[in-house]
């Protein structure tokens, strides 16, 4: 939100010269003006993937996981 405000203060059109994103998809980027461009990624699952891993690595086995992502795309990007 920093970023919004510091720019509004120069002259920097939003988004027209300058976009910003936001991470997790907090409440407050919908508050901003323009709405403000988060990525949101689920917690809980990330846990339970930690837990996965450290139990195959426990176990000698090693495998790449990825976790869920989701964009949450305004009218704030250039």
């Amino acid at each position: 939100m920093g970023v919004l405000r510091e720019a509004e203060e120069l002259g920097i059109a939003i988004p027209e010269q300058l976009s910003d994103t936001g991470f997790d998809g907090l409440a407050i980027a919908r508050e901003a003006r323009p709405p403000l461009t988060t990525v949101h990624v689920d917690t809980r699952e990330i846990g339970t993937l930690a837990r996965s891993i450290y139990s195959m690595r426990w176990m000698g086995e090693r495998r790449n996981m990825r976790s869920s992502k989701e964009l949450n795309s305004n009218d704030d990007l250039a």
